[in-house]
């Protein structure tokens, strides 16, 4: 009777390197000669045909919880400018709205004069002139008419703002006065909100990102663990995490990066259930 439950204490796990010494020695004190099989698996690195069904099995997952395309999340309310007027009146009054307008257009042409200035790497004197403009701007109570007449906005759009002649704090800003600026645009004009809502990636595209997200998480996992077993054990507590978080499941829509931080919560995962199943040995 002793000696069979002993041999099954054994036959749920393989001795490999993941045990310490004293814990080698304590389970191989437990087991006859017998027990002491060799396990393939255990050694064994995943193949090719495995790691594409691995992939494929992650995929379905991901399309459990998004079996289609996910609405695009509602842009953030647009960030209230420090001195903007407190009342609908003040915003209105025509002679405030030319103020502005000309404060806007003088900065406008400002920014556009250092940026064509820019030698292709940052410089200190010129970010911080540009810092000074850019929050400038941020402190004027900027209206829909104001972007419109003054093309601001699409000035700060302009993709040279978001390479590497500025510095890290001029690219933020400039992004950030711009999504500030959209999404007030859209506040009042739900027209414009209402369409870009309904703006949904094609089944053809979407299928595409499935297959994409699929192999970034097969990627990553397989880049912790190629042994066969630990690698589709990884598989499956991954695609568990990916049915109980669904906010870890958008974000990898966001970006691939999110692939390598989810496998290797998967692996503490299994890393905290080996350790527990030895102390309760």
């Amino acid at each position: 009777m002793g000696g069979g439950h002993r041999q099954g204490a054994c036959a749920g796990s393989a001795l490999d390197s993941s045990w310490t010494f004293q814990a080698q020695l304590r389970a191989l004190a437990t087991v006859g000669p017998e027990d002491l099989t060799f396990r393939e698996a255990s050694v064994q690195d995943v193949s090719d045909r495995g790691r594409e069904k691995a992939a494929a099995r992650l995929k379905g997952a991901f399309q459990e919880v998004f079996p289609r395309p996910p609405s695009p999340e509602r842009a953030p309310a647009a960030k209230r400018p420090r001195h903007a007027p407190a009342a609908r009146g003040e915003a209105d009054d025509p002679r405030l709205e030319a103020e502005v307008r000309h404060a806007v257009s003088d900065i406008v042409t400002h920014l556009r004069l250092l940026r064509k200035e820019g030698s292709g790497r940052p410089d200190r004197g010129r970010d911080e002139m540009l810092l000074r403009a850019m929050r400038q701007l941020e402190s004027l109570p900027v209206s829909v008419r104001c972007l419109k007449a003054t093309k601001v906005a699409l000035e700060l759009n302009d993709p040279c703002w978001r390479t590497g002649a500025f510095s890290a704090e001029v690219r933020e800003l400039a992004a950030g006065l711009v999504r500030g600026w959209r999404a007030m645009f859209k506040a009042e004009n739900p027209s414009a909100r209402s369409s870009s809502g309904a703006s949904r990636m094609s089944e053809a595209a979407w299928a595409v990102k499935c297959q994409n997200v699929s192999m970034d998480l097969e990627g990553a996992i397989y880049g912790l663990q190629q042994r066969s077993d630990r690698y589709h054990e990884l598989v499956a507590v991954l695609c568990k995490l990916l049915h109980w978080d669904h906010e870890a499941c958008r974000s990898l829509l966001a970006s691939s990066r999110f692939a390598k931080d989810l496998a290797a919560r998967a692996e503490s995962a299994v890393r905290h259930r080996r350790v527990a199943a030895l102390s309760a040995a």
